[in-house]
């Protein structure tokens, strides 16, 4: 549902899930994320930080919350939570380098960084690594050229992960391209509700 673009359904089907299951973390995280992304951002936020209080050590919360605080234009809460994230990890961001909007666009940038270099080293290990996972990163590095050459290999491996294109914030660099587009329509869903 929510890869079709029906985000109310899928967030309708999630709260029923989270009812059959209320003790979830990973229900109670599926059912935030899809707040955030009906824009539903206040629910969002309370949801993350129910679920940060309840299971503190759990750190996909964190991030989370860190988008729904970046959707509301509250950068620097944002960078916190991202901070408290990786802290859980052992992954320290540097003490107050990061701030605003800018800030939180360097913490994404650097990430996307990172991503791509845990794939260009999977690949040195002769690991299978996702045509789809190279065009995601190298789209969030906003690099279109490498992005569509992946994004085609991922179409001919007819990846998983591809019912996801329309919806997934990855892609939102490419969202108002053309090409993009051209890659959603040859997933032939039925129109958004």
């Amino acid at each position: 549902m929510w890869g079709m673009g029906r985000l109310d359904s899928a967030l309708d089907f999630a709260r029923a899930a989270r009812r059959a299951d209320p003790l979830s973390a990973a229900l109670a995280l599926r059912e935030a994320d899809l707040l955030a992304k009906t824009h539903r951002l206040r629910e969002a936020v309370s949801l993350y930080e129910e679920v940060i209080r309840e299971m503190p050590g759990d750190d996909r919360a964190y991030y989370g919350l860190a988008e729904a605080f970046r959707l509301q234009g509250r950068f620097d809460e944002g960078i916190e939570a991202v901070r408290n994230g990786r802290a859980l990890i052992g992954d320290e961001l540097p003490s107050g380098s990061y701030r605003g909007a800018e800030g939180y666009a360097r913490i994404e940038r650097e990430a996307a960084l990172g991503q791509l270099e845990w794939l260009r080293m999977r690949a040195l290990t002769e690991s299978y690594v996702s045509p789809l996972d190279w065009a995601s990163v190298y789209a969030r590095l906003d690099q279109r050229e490498l992005a569509y050459e992946h994004l085609e290999r991922a179409f001919a491996h007819r990846s998983a992960g591809l019912v996801f294109l329309r919806v997934e914030p990855s892609w939102e660099k490419l969202r108002g391209d053309l090409r993009f587009t051209r890659y959603i329509d040859r997933l032939r869903f039925p129109a958004a509700a």
